[in-house]
């Protein structure tokens, strides 16, 4: 069964080796999540994602990240605990230092399996990076349209401010979700951080009500082969 620590001892064997041919980063997130809906309903998830990327000419390259999500505990006891994988390919281009484009196929073992098509970019100006996406999730069950933005600024060398917006919108009045958070993220050093974020969920299931709740997550990403490249893309499927 694939397992959380498989992503560190892959990735750690791989930095080494490609350092000479084109490696440009690799980095690991390991994540807690916890989502209250405010009406005594919470159930939490650990979160550990990889990327890899690989430079094979001076613009263009492909960076591959694998996930694994857990569901660990919740307030209901009868609710079944699922796991979600993933893999995706990042095929990039960069159009300038400091911007890079590419597009993204993805797959995922959520509903028993989804594809994710997407256009995706990073620009940084100064302190302020900006990384966002936009896609179709291919699913035999629920099809929907994907938009990601997030921004991070660095308010001194080692606090970074957060801000994300995730929604995901599903085809035949099937409804949405969308997840709007705020957070900081502290460098210990040039290869790990730790960070923050409270988010708000809005849940809607084609119904004319929504559900509202909150999503308070923590972190830690830690750079392999050095310190993690801002450019590299941080793709997720989960919350």
């Amino acid at each position: 069964m694939f397992k959380p620590y498989h992503l560190a001892t892959a990735f750690s064997l791989l930095a080494a080796p490609l350092a000479a041919q084109g490696f440009e980063g690799a980095y690991l997130d390991f994540q807690y999540q916890i989502y209250n809906d405010g009406e005594g309903f919470t159930i939490d998830q650990a979160e550990a994602i990889a990327h890899a990327s690989y430079g094979i000419s001076p613009n263009f390259g492909v960076q591959i990240t694998l996930g694994h999500a857990q569901d660990v505990a919740s307030s209901d006891p009868g609710l079944e605990f699922r796991s979600t994988n993933l893999i995706a390919l990042h095929t990039y281009y960069d159009i300038a230092p400091t911007t890079r484009v590419a597009a993204l196929v993805a797959y995922d073992t959520y509903n028993d399996g989804d594809y994710l098509y997407a256009l995706e970019a990073v620009h940084i100006a100064g302190d302020l990076r900006i990384e966002g996406r936009v896609g179709r999730f291919d699913s035999a069950f629920e099809p929907a349209t994907l938009v990601d933005l997030m921004l991070s600024y660095s308010a001194t060398p080692a606090l970074d401010l957060r801000a994300a917006l995730h929604n995901v919108n599903y085809d035949n009045g099937l409804g949405f979700y969308t997840v709007a958070s705020l957070g900081l993220s502290y460098n210990v050093t040039q290869k790990i951080a730790l960070y923050a974020d409270y988010g708000f969920m809005t849940n809607n299931f084609g119904d004319p009500d929504s559900y509202n709740g909150s999503l308070i997550s923590a972190g830690v990403t830690i750079a392999l082969g050095g310190p993690r490249n801002p450019m590299m893309f941080s793709y997720s499927p989960y919350y």
